[in-house]
């Protein structure tokens, strides 16, 4: 087997896996690397329909010739795999583990063999702990962190022994700066050229530990410049051809796809008024002799869609020519009875929901190609299947209480603070900032990835106040709202001590940084938050997640505050310019979780507000 399913999330992870990370209050300690060894083996537990206890060698070395498939690089297995084995001793201390290292160590000597390379390579001996000056020993000791393993506070101060030892062999006097450091670089680098680099993040996590008040950020350049680059190994991934590419289609479908999605030549703003309504006009004609009502993507021309929208209809169109295909009808037309035989298609595959989505997206596409014809079936068919399944996610079983939210971010901030400023604290203090910022203010994916500072993320000078603006929202709005006085104190902290480590010396003004320094997209962050929130909460939470969280908050303990929660998730505000078209904002959901008739009642009363116009208005036209 060389392939490997998902780590199973926390929720599902059976009691006694669960319960030797809880401390006495009930919260989760269980690092990032710890939950994804176990709960990936738990996975493969359950897709081999083995039970989730299970320590028998014969399964477990299936597992791990699956593991070290799955894995590009032999150090990367390796510290899967030690992962595991901690994970192990701590869910199964009964368990006698020493063959799994024994197997370790020879798998280690036989795929990874240590480097010949030792301290008497350096020139001169390491100076050693009692040797140092008494205040530097005083330090080491008051500020090391105390749950770190004793190997691994030797590893480190080994590596400020090191520095010491170099300083007195060239007899310079022991001082941090820059000219310095790179001096005793240098040396490493030339003497021990196999392990310099190691040396040298061990130096700058242990002059982290001893001066956390310095910037060590160019030192995390100096690592990722010696980092090797490998040839990138490509994922062997199962042959699926699911879906046809746009270059594969028909070749009058291509030609209308590329021309519906040309913008329009400049013209002036009436001509751009007027073809915008023959657009619509076309979209909402109805054979019958009726109007349809008309949405919000129906008065847009195609080339105004978002990415992802024409992403996903041009994947279900591509999917209903490679079944038609698959079935020997290529020339088939989209006809109620071709599109039954692609639903059945993907059933095997699917949720009867999720069908209903691709059926959706199906209706876009043909919007673009024959928009003259009326494809009000193919809503009616998405509807249906809608109606008759239920969605991938129980999305109401993943609703926290805001103010949860906010308790986690500013425990994992604090946790941050106190580790030694390294990229590695960064990275969880920036994880920790965006999980409270998107708790007051849930911006979507797309807006919190593209945040720039002083772009759309501005702090006065004195850090006293700072705004959130963005010139375009997924609903073409402007969102423009103040930061909360409770965020300010960390962002200040964030942009002063944090992100600098991850910026290093590269100039640029995107808000969140991955550890190399290059700004995070949109996916990565998705990422990173939903393993913070799965940490800190004990379920992950997507991005979208949290503006769920913020209204069904707001509508259970202050309702009558629900119109300034629909503005912070950037619906439109009910009060819009006189003669204006007005917005429905999409808060339904949010009334139909409300657990309380309060909430229930100021919420339709809004709903209800923003779907009929006013009678003055309807008597102008």
């Amino acid at each position: 087997m060389s392939s490997l399913p998902k780590p199973l999330p926390l929720r599902d992870w059976p009691a006694f896996a669960l319960q030797p990370w809880k401390e006495f209050r009930g919260k989760l300690l269980l690092s990032d690397d710890k939950r994804h060894a176990l709960g990936r083996y738990l996975a493969w537990l359950g897709a081999e329909g083995l039970p989730p206890d299970t320590t028998e060698q014969a399964p477990l070395f299936r597992y791990l010739a699956a593991l070290e498939a799955r894995i590009a690089t032999k150090p990367g297995f390796y510290a899967a795999l030690c992962h595991l084995i901690t994970a192990f001793a701590k869910v199964h201390p009964a368990t006698d583990w020493d063959w799994l290292h024994d197997w370790r160590r020879a798998w280690r000597f036989r795929s990874m063999p240590p480097s010949q390379e030792s301290a008497g390579d350096l020139g001169f001996a390491p100076l050693p702990f009692t040797e140092w000056l008494p205040e530097t020993q005083h330090l080491w000791q008051a500020q090391v962190p105390p749950d770190w393993p004793r190997q691994k506070q030797l590893s480190y101060r080994g590596a400020y022994g090191r520095f010491l030892g170099y300083c007195a062999h060239r007899g310079r006097a022991v001082d941090h700066e820059r000219a310095t450091i790179e001096a005793c670089l240098a040396h490493l680098a030339t003497r021990l050229p196999e392990t310099g680099r190691a040396h040298t993040r061990a130096l700058q996590l242990a002059l982290a530990i001893l001066y956390p008040a310095g910037d060590w950020s160019w030192l995390g350049d100096r690592i990722r410049a010696l980092r090797p680059r490998p040839p990138k190994a490509v994922r062997r991934k199962p042959h699926r051809m699911l879906s046809l590419a746009l270059e594969e289609w028909p070749p009058a479908d291509q030609e209308r796809w590329r021309r519906a999605l040309t913008p329009p030549a400049a013209a002036n703003r009436l001509e751009q008024l007027r073809q915008r309504q023959r657009d619509s006009q076309a979209c909402t004609a109805d054979p019958s002799g009726g109007a349809r009502p008309r949405g919000r993507l129906g008065r847009k021309p195609p080339h105004c869609w978002s990415k992802a929208l024409l992403a996903s209809a041009e994947y279900a169109y591509g999917s209903f020519l490679r079944t038609m295909q698959d079935l020997g009808r290529a020339d088939a037309e989209v006809t109620p009875e071709t599109v039954a035989l692609w639903v059945e298609s993907m059933r095997p595959r699917m949720t009867t929901f999720s069908a209903g989505n691709r059926v959706h997206d199906l209706g876009f596409a043909l919007r673009v190609l024959r928009r003259r014809e009326d494809w009000s079936w193919i809503r009616r068919d998405a509807e249906l299947l809608h109606n008759a399944g239920d969605p991938a996610h129980d999305k109401l079983a993943e609703i926290v209480d805001i103010r949860e939210i906010r308790k986690a971010a500013i425990d994992r901030l604090h946790r941050a603070q106190h580790e030694p400023r390294t990229i590695k604290a960064a990275l969880e203090f920036q994880d920790g900032l965006i999980v409270l910022l998107l708790s007051y203010r849930p911006v979507r994916r797309r807006n919190l990835a593209e945040t720039r500072l002083g772009v759309n993320l501005v702090v006065d000078g004195l850090g006293t106040s700072g705004t959130l603006f963005y010139e375009r929202t997924k609903v073409g709005h402007r969102y423009d709202v103040e930061l909360p006085q409770k965020l300010l104190p960390w962002l200040n902290t964030f942009l002063a001590v944090y992100r600098p480590l991850l910026a290093g010396d590269r100039p640029t003004d995107a808000a969140w940084l991955s550890r190399a320094g290059t700004p995070l997209t949109a996916k990565r962050i998705w990422r990173r938050i939903r393993r913070a929130t799965e940490q800190e909460l004990g379920k992950p939470l997507t991005l979208h997640r949290f503006r769920d969280c913020l209204a069904n908050t707001v509508s259970e303990i202050a309702p009558e505050h629900i119109e300034d929660a629909a503005r912070l998730l950037g619906h439109r505000s009910r009060r819009g310019r006189p003669g204006r078209r007005r917005h429905t904002p999409a808060i339904e959901i949010y009334r139909l979780r409300s657990g309380t008739t309060a909430a229930a009642r100021a919420l339709a009363a809004i709903e209800e507000h923003h779907r009929r116009p006013s009678r003055a208005r309807r008597s102008k036209g």
